[in-house]
């Protein structure tokens, strides 16, 4: 039809004009996405008539793919936009009840795990297992920036600056081991038995301490492993933290912040520490968006330089859209 927008025939996306007057001739007319260019390509390696019915199934898996990538797009933005509309409404709530809540500063925060069990045998053995070949992997380079590319990409260097901005503010520091404690591991549940630790981090342990071996090593990070960690979570996480201290623990783990710590690191102000709301629900920081089921508010806190003071929760469970 005169005046239509063209679309894809592999996805259905609209396309330009331009892009549609690039169509192969006699071919299907596709966008320029790396997977509607590649089923193009197919056309020139397959008959005619198999290449038709070939064309035709995987365009509608590239179709259903998009549609739940659509749908899960929109769920998320359904349950950002509830959770902050709930939010906004706790902080009103709780700032006109207060004398100083104009200066609240309103924190969301995950929850990490709560049940914690004796660790099978087999998670110690996969545990060895890692540390193993990281620890080998390791002991084989010259230096930690010799490894060609971080498995956890960014993670020495936000890593290096987290450690600098909280060294350089100490109440900075205090205030965000206040929270993480309140939060209680909500980062750490998909940790494994891998712990997020990598050639990297044991070839840096290596650098600063020569006297360090492989053996040695491998026995300090056995000889950390807890007697009871949280179920369904990192091996090395119990009811009370990490059971590795920080020196020996991965990039990843000492430079993570949940993005709702970023924005409160990104705007403190040091000489004037402001008091911090914190609203605590039921998800952890991986499985926010996988669920459709109620993620309650479980906690109001005022957090500032005197600790923690429960002041909730307010309001009514918050039910995410299906």
């Amino acid at each position: 039809m005169i005046g239509s927008q063209p679309a894809c025939e592999a996805c259905g996306r609209d396309i330009t004009r331009a892009e549609a007057m690039l169509a192969v001739r006699g071919g299907p007319m596709v966008c320029r996405a790396g997977e509607c260019q590649g089923l193009l390509a197919q056309r020139f390696t397959m008959d005619p008539d198999a290449y038709r019915v070939h064309f035709q199934r995987q365009s509608r898996v590239i179709r259903t793919r998009h549609a739940q990538e659509a749908r899960r797009q929109a769920h998320i933005e359904a349950v950002d936009a509830a959770e902050e509309e709930d939010n906004r409404r706790i902080v009103e709530e709780i700032r006109q009840a207060r004398p100083d809540g104009a200066r609240l500063v309103p924190v969301a925060l995950p929850r990490g795990l709560e049940h914690a069990f004796v660790p099978s045998q087999e998670r110690r053995e996969r545990f060895r297992v890692h540390l193993e070949a990281v620890i080998a992997e390791a002991e084989a380079l010259p230096a930690a920036d010799a490894v060609p590319e971080e498995r956890y990409k960014g993670a020495w260097e936000r890593n290096r600056k987290v450690t600098e901005l909280l060294a350089r503010q100490p109440r900075l520091r205090d205030r965000s081991d206040t929270l993480c404690t309140l939060c209680r591991g909500g980062c750490c549940t998909t940790g494994e038995e891998h712990a997020y630790l990598t050639a990297h981090t044991i070839r840096r342990l290596m650098d600063t301490d020569p006297s360090l071996t492989a053996a040695g090593l491998l026995e300090a990070y056995l000889g950390h492993t807890p007697a009871e960690s949280m179920e369904a979570a990192c091996l090395l996480q119990t009811p009370t933290g990490c059971a590795l201290p920080r020196e020996l623990r991965s990039d990843v783990c000492n430079g993570y912040y949940c993005p709702s710590l970023v924005a409160l690191q990104d705007g403190w102000n040091e000489e004037d520490p402001p008091p911090v709301l914190a609203i605590q629900r039921a998800h952890h920081v991986w499985n926010r968006y996988g669920t459709t089921t109620m993620n309650p508010v479980t906690t109001v806190a005022v957090v500032d330089e005197d600790g923690v003071r429960d002041v909730g929760p307010t309001g009514d469970p918050l039910l995410t859209t299906r």
